[in-house]
């Protein structure tokens, strides 16, 4: 039961950040979907890092490593057709998370999945 809560209230959490002008801070290059979509799993990973339970999560950045090749064109709109990661930088409880996100961009370039590897989240 304390799983879900916790799970619950960090998805709250999450929501609650696009509540001002719907972008994260930085360069990230996910619409504002595709970052509520992700954030979520992000704060996860990095509370499953700190090995702890704190609730206290903030995106204080978010900085674009690599970018994608935009090869997909529909209606108009030039689309995403590979992969690229972003480093989301986590305060959690008053520590520096760096969590990893690839995005990687379904065949038609309209739908996008992300992964997290937890062996590669820094605490800093």
């Amino acid at each position: 039961m304390k799983k879900y809560v916790v799970i619950s209230t960090m998805i709250l959490l999450g929501l609650s950040v696009f509540a001002n002008d719907g972008r994260l801070p930085g360069s990230s290059i996910a619409d504002t979907k595709l970052q509520a979509d992700t954030i979520g799993t992000v704060y996860a990973a990095s509370s499953f890092v700190l090995k702890s339970n704190c609730s206290n999560f903030n995106i204080t950045n978010t900085i674009l490593k690599s970018k994608p090749e935009y090869n997909k064109v529909y209606q108009g709109k030039r689309y995403a057709s590979s992969k690229w990661k972003e480093d989301w930088v986590v305060n959690a409880c008053g520590r520096n998370v760096v969590v990893p996100v690839e995005f990687i961009p379904d065949k038609t370039g309209l739908g996008t999945t992300f992964m997290i590897t937890p062996e590669n989240i820094q605490v800093k």
